[in-house]
């Protein structure tokens, strides 16, 4: 079984060379990984909290077994978090964009 460490920085990496995906998200250092780190950060709801606005976060969210054809396997499960830049309203109110 692979380490799920090593496969969020793949993730990372591999969304980090997507020139398109960057040019959206202006630095690639907006996309970032979630690793748990007891006890200094293990709450995946805070690190949402925190997500800093035009940024990706890759997080591993378990393993289950699959069936692939008569044999079973681990399949890891990932979400990818997109907080969305902000947008500039030029001093418009949330009401006023409708």
């Amino acid at each position: 079984m692979l380490n799920p460490d090593d496969l969020i920085k793949a993730w990372v990496a591999k969304l980090q060379d997507i020139p398109a995906l960057v040019a959206v998200f202006i630095d690639p250092s907006n996309i970032t990984g979630y690793f748990d780190q007891f006890p200094s950060q293990s709450n995946l709801r805070v690190a949402l909290m925190q997500q800093p606005p035009g940024s990706i976060l890759v997080v591993f969210i378990g393993t289950d077994k699959a069936r692939v054809g008569t044999a079973f396997q681990f399949r890891h499960r990932f979400s990818f978090q997109v907080r969305a830049p902000e947008a500039n309203t030029d001093g418009v109110s949330y009401g006023g964009i409708w």
